[in-house]
């Protein structure tokens, strides 16, 4: 929209410019439109945004140039009232449109300060890569403390310590009767760290990395999270695929959470050559829980659940799914993979009578299995790193474009 004011910039500057100078008055417009852009792009992605947030960043330049509007447009108005030349135009009463932008400016300035008047609301900001949210609530009729990444409730704990919260972290307790003798534990994706936590809680020795892009959460968990301050959980604040391309290490459990904010899915980390690099970091025997919240209505096309399960299952053909919420099958929910990097098949028989809380309610793992040949169709592909068009999938799938 800013742009669309140089050809009126020109137009007013070529009145009084002379002929061999209109060249000239062009090329200087275009290089100081060109040259604020530079400097709002960089001002706005290494300034602005990482130490003031994107609202606050946004609502205050919009502030700016109503103010800068009006200011602009009565000393405009002066100018030309002098000049022998003085357009009637500019005798027009601006009382009505000052009114205007005065109401404008306060309903702008009322943006910046609406998510602090909930009562609710623990601490907010915006990190490097989501809008991050902390509140209390209840869930499942106990108190308890929420993380919001975007618009993906990604995280919770009970205020009185009661163990994990949503369904699809419980799945983190059919790791004992897996792998007992587990010793090195990876979670890809740390969110309020809820998952390390527990896994410290339920086994103090076990070495614990966590893998996470966003470099505030490690420290807002500790704060509002209760995690522990503990060298047998070791924080690596980086992007998933370039930890695994680096690290030598072969862990005998992963919990891959790292897949969605509700608004982005990371492209990069859904595709064959990232379970094939994940598979390569694993011990012999060794379990990957894998989070992925997808849709399990029928699809017409290509899906993002039916590629991205055609592609883990590539991978690793060991596995059983499982879905959160069986009985909702329009609703975008948690599907859950258990797979097993062993040649020798996983059955339900193999895991423990585990129950997970679903809406209140206790349901046995043997009523949460799902057939994982529904979610794809033929139309659905392999991801690769040369053929991936999730952003596409994503608008499809989840804000049905």
């Amino acid at each position: 929209m800013l742009g669309a004011d140089s050809p009126y910039v020109i137009k007013l500057l070529a009145l009084k410019a002379k002929e061999n100078e209109q060249g000239q008055l062009v090329g200087a417009t275009f290089f100081w439109s060109t040259a604020g852009s530079i400097v709002g792009s960089i001002a706005s992605g290494f300034w602005l945004i990482p130490y003031y947030g994107l609202r606050e960043t946004v609502v205050g330049t919009a502030i700016f140039l109503v103010i800068f509007g009006i200011c602009t447009g009565l000393l405009i108005r002066k100018t030309a009232k002098k000049d022998n030349q003085n357009d009637s135009r500019n005798n027009l009463n601006l009382q009505l449109p000052i009114l205007i932008a005065i109401l404008l400016l306060v309903i702008l300035s009322g943006f910046i300060y609406k998510a602090t008047t909930s009562a609710a609301l623990v601490y907010e900001t915006d990190g490097y890569y989501s809008n991050i949210k902390i509140f209390d609530g209840e869930y499942d009729s106990k108190p308890a403390r929420f993380m919001k990444r975007d618009i993906n409730s990604s995280s919770a704990v009970f205020l009185a310590d009661e163990g994990l919260v949503y369904p699809y972290s419980q799945f983190t307790y059919l790791y004992p009767a897996l792998m007992p003798e587990a010793k090195t534990f990876l979670v890809l994706g740390g969110g309020a760290y809820t998952i390390p936590r527990e896994v410290h809680k339920l086994n103090p020795d076990m070495q614990i990395d966590v893998v996470e892009i966003e470099p505030l959460l490690y420290d807002l968990a500790i704060e509002y999270f209760d995690l522990p301050m503990t060298d047998k959980i070791i924080n690596h604040p980086m992007d998933v695929r370039a930890y695994l391309a680096r690290t030598e290490e072969k862990y005998d459990v992963v919990f891959v959470d790292a897949f969605s904010t509700g608004l982005f899915v990371p492209s990069h980390l859904v595709t064959q050559e990232f379970f094939a690099l994940l598979k390569s970091r694993l011990s012999d025997e060794a379990i990957v829980i894998v989070n992925f919240i997808g849709s399990k209505e029928p699809k017409t096309g290509r899906s993002l659940t039916g590629s991205v399960n055609k592609t883990i299952t590539s991978v690793f053909p060991n596995y059983l799914m499982f879905a959160s919420r069986p009985n909702l099958p329009n609703v975008p929910q948690n599907l859950m993979y258990i797979i097993k990097n062993s040649d020798s098949p996983l059955s339900i028989s193999d895991l423990p009578e585990l129950s997970i809380r679903v809406n209140g309610q206790d349901i046995l793992l043997s009523n949460l299995i799902l057939d994982p040949s529904q979610l794809s169709n033929s139309y659905d592909e392999v991801l690769t790193d040369n053929n991936n068009p999730v952003e596409v999938l994503v608008l499809k799938e989840r804000f049905k474009y």
